[in-house]
């Protein structure tokens, strides 16, 4: 389910790439990084459509007929051989690095709840009066 800060069909659309996003990730971070500063807009097997603002930072980069051609691969795998990669120009108000935060955040929240609700915990709560003040997770 999304946070309401992700429209749900954004959510649904970004999930389907962070996959081929991973692979891309473990091959050229760099270029990962870039590709998720763009939003998803349609993801349509074989057709990828992502779009970022006008003046992009990294714009040249990744529409870069290179760049395309070593993104599309991580690709292929979830959208089939004829799959298809189109970049525009749009007001990117939730990009895949935006829903790979949320996803993160909701992953470290259970881990919290977890943490607080396990049997010796609370046991340690109501023997010894204590409070959970912080739980810090590792990183």
């Amino acid at each position: 389910m999304p946070p309401s800060s992700v429209p749900p069909e954004t959510f649904e659309r970004t999930l389907r790439v962070l996959g081929s996003c991973d692979r891309l990730r473990a091959v050229d971070g760099q270029l990962a990084s870039y590709l998720e500063q763009t939003e998803v807009l349609a993801c349509e097997p074989p057709r990828l459509r992502l779009g970022f603002e006008q003046g992009f930072m990294f714009e040249r980069e990744l529409t870069h007929p290179d760049a395309v051609a070593a993104i599309l691969p991580h690709f292929v795998a979830d959208f089939g051989a004829e799959a298809s990669i189109e970049f525009v120009h749009t007001k990117a108000a939730c990009t895949i690095g935006t829903v790979r935060n949320v996803l993160k955040e909701r992953e470290r929240q259970a881990q919290i709840e977890e943490i607080t609700n396990h049997p010796r915990v609370k046991q340690v709560v109501e023997t010894l009066g204590a409070r959970i003040r912080q739980v810090v997770l590792p990183d």
